[in-house]
């Protein structure tokens, strides 16, 4: 009798904990009192959070959702990660609600625009006849009257105060409580197959973690990026990064990749390398910002691999930012003669792109990565 109960046992404590994992279902339509099964989807993610164990897998429905998510529990394993991923083929897209302002206050003795705003106002794009401005914080009302663009948020009276270039005929604009933070503390995440609309894009704390077919873009408050990381062995696979700040601030960052990936109309750098980051590769992207550079480095990391992109300069004429040279690389011919053999295979050809960020049909791009594959990302 013995035996058999200690053999029971034996076997119950001998099953391997990524048996326990589950599936989980999130639904725009789905109600956070299911149990969030297939049938039975919940709404919001912060909901599971905190029960995500190792090899569970979120399948979010196809919709919009105004969620964020800072992921700080113990996270998976390297045999059992937590993935979250869409399900089906439509997009998945978490996103701000736009608050648009349609022919706001002109204060013409200030030569600035006001608006009511009951929360602290984080983000502003505001939209002229020329162009869509992303505007930056400024310290206080009297610094903004002294800029030449920006925005003031004036926390007593509830209301926003903003400066451009032109006439604004609509200002879109974010809030705290409504920036859609994502956070992965965690370790051992995939992201997989998600689009963010975000005002603060991702930032990443966590080790072995995973980006694949996402697009990011509208990420515009301040100095932020599409991508934050300052994670051990973070990948991105086959993701685009548009319209953002800076596509990629990598911080202290080791083992870091991406590869197959787009970076493009960044209105500050594709790619910022800051302080020491180490063991680097890029390969097979296309990094094409509006202004900023290609590639800022800070500091160089000690290695890196980096080739078979297509790098582009910005508007303003400049490709990568060499902080410890201090130089300015405006050809990739330039960059290639400094660095020795990084970009040695690399293209630097301007990319319209077609619909949905697809390659016109006969780029360069389409068979300059390794191995004659196409360079930067498809559709996801």
């Amino acid at each position: 009798m013995k035996k058999s109960l200690i053999l029971t046992l034996s076997l119950i404590f001998s099953i391997p904990f990524s048996g326990l994992a589950r599936d989980w279902y999130i639904s725009a339509n789905g109600k956070d009192t299911n149990p969030g099964t297939k049938e039975q989807p919940r709404r919001s993610l912060q909901k599971i959070q905190s029960k995500l164990r190792p090899g569970d897998t979120v399948f979010i429905q196809p919709g919009k959702y105004n969620q964020s998510l800072v992921l700080d529990n113990k996270g998976g394993t390297a045999a059992a990660p937590i993935t979250l991923k869409k399900a089906g083929a439509e997009p998945v897209i978490f996103t701000v609600p736009d608050r648009k302002i349609e022919n706001p206050e002109y204060l013409a003795a200030e030569k600035m625009y006001k608006f009511p705003a009951e929360e602290k106002v984080i983000a502003i794009s505001a939209k002229t006849s020329a162009d869509v401005f992303y505007l930056d914080p400024a310290a206080s009302l009297n610094a903004l009257k002294k800029q030449k663009s920006g925005f003031f948020y004036d926390k007593n009276e509830k209301v926003c105060y903003s400066k451009i270039r032109g006439t604004a005929k609509e200002i879109t604009f974010s809030t705290l409580s409504k920036s859609l933070r994502w956070d992965i503390r965690s370790s051992y995440v995939i992201l997989d197959g998600l689009t963010f609309h975000t005002c603060h894009g991702i930032a990443i704390s966590g080790n072995n973690v995973k980006i694949l077919n996402c697009r990011i873009e509208n990420v515009l408050y301040g100095f932020t990026s599409g991508l934050w990381i300052n994670g051990k062995n973070v990948s991105v696979k086959n993701t685009i990064l548009n319209d953002v700040f800076n596509g990629i601030i990598l911080r202290d960052a080791k083992q870091f990749s991406m590869v197959s990936s787009t970076i493009s109309n960044t209105f500050g750098h594709g790619i910022y390398f800051v302080r020491k980051c180490d063991n680097i590769t890029l390969k097979n992207n296309i990094i094409q910002p509006a202004s900023g550079d290609a590639i800022y480095f800070e500091n160089v990391p000690e290695t890196i691999e980096s080739d078979y992109n297509n790098m582009i300069p910005s508007k303003v004429g400049r490709l990568v930012y060499w902080a410890p040279a201090k130089k300015f690389f405006r050809t990739l011919e330039e960059y290639q003669e400094e660095s020795g053999d990084l970009e040695e295979h690399s293209i630097s050809e301007r990319v319209v792109f077609e619909n949905d960020f697809k390659l016109p049909a006969k780029h360069p791009s389409r068979n300059s990565g390794e191995n004659s594959i196409p360079q930067g990302a498809t559709v996801p």
